[in-house]
């Protein structure tokens, strides 16, 4: 019979590895998301950058958009974090 580690909680070895593969796949995925989210912000605020002087509102608009943009990548972080704690 072979021994398990404390991190396995008694599960085959192999479906530790399994489970913990997925887990970073998916943790990589989300990851990968909130950069592209963040890159989208990024865009929008150099496009309201470059609009302020011509055309001030719609400059406004552009940067008000990146602000939500990057705080949903924050909200969505610490929602993800707090819903793994709580498990």
């Amino acid at each position: 019979m072979g021994t398990t580690t404390a991190r396995s909680g008694g599960r085959h070895p192999e479906t530790v590895l399994r489970s913990d593969a997925r887990s970073l796949r998916s943790l990589l995925a989300r990851l990968d998301q909130d950069q592209a989210d963040l890159e989208r912000a990024r865009r929008l605020l150099q496009q309201g950058r470059e609009l302020a002087l011509v055309a001030p509102r719609e400059a406004f608009e552009l940067v008000h958009r990146a602000a939500l943009r990057g705080a949903g990548v924050l909200v969505a972080r610490a929602n993800r974090e707090r819903r793994r704690a709580r498990r």
